[in-house]
C-alpha cells in the first residue's frame, strides 16, 4: 500500500528544505530526518483574538533534534498537502485535546521525548 498523497507531498516539500541547506550540513539534516526519534511533525494553528484556533491556519512543522533542541526545518500549509476541510477538524480537535492532556510534542506527558529533554 502506497503512502497517502499529503504524506508524499509532504516528503517533496522536505526534501527542497533539505536542498536549501548548506551542502556540508545537508547529509546530516537527512539522516536526523529519516530518523522518527530525530524528527517530529507537529501541527499548529494561529489563535484569534480569544485565544482559539483558526482552523484554516492549519500548518505542518518538520522539525529536527540538533544540539541546542528541537529546529524548524520547514513549515507548509495544509492546502498545500491536498487535505480536506474534514481532515482540517479532525487534527484540530486532535490537537486540542493533545494540549488538553499535556501529551503534545514536547509537552509534559509526551511519550516520543528524547532522553534528557524531560
Amino acid at each position: 500500500m502506497s503512502e497517502p498523497i499529503h504524506e508524499r507531498l509532504l516528503h517533496r516539500y522536505v526534501a527542497r528544505a533539505l536542498d536549501g541547506q548548506d551542502p556540508r550540513k545537508r547529509p546530516l539534516i537527512a539522516q536526523l530526518v529519516a530518523d522518527p526519534r530525530t524528527r517530529r511533525i507537529v501541527s499548529s494553528f494561529l489563535a484569534d483574538d480569544d485565544g482559539r484556533p483558526v482552523p484554516g491556519s492549519l500548518a505542518y512543522r518538520v522539525d529536527v533534534l540538533t544540539r541546542g533542541g528541537w529546529t524548524d526545518l520547514c513549515t507548509v500549509n495544509w492546502r498545500l498537502l491536498g487535505l480536506e476541510w474534514a481532515d482540517v477538524t479532525r487534527e484540530l480537535d486532535s490537537t486540542l485535546r493533545q494540549h488538553a492532556e499535556g501529551t503534545f510534542p514536547g509537552g509534559p506527558h509526551d511519550q516520543g521525548r528524547p532522553a534528557g529533554l524531560n
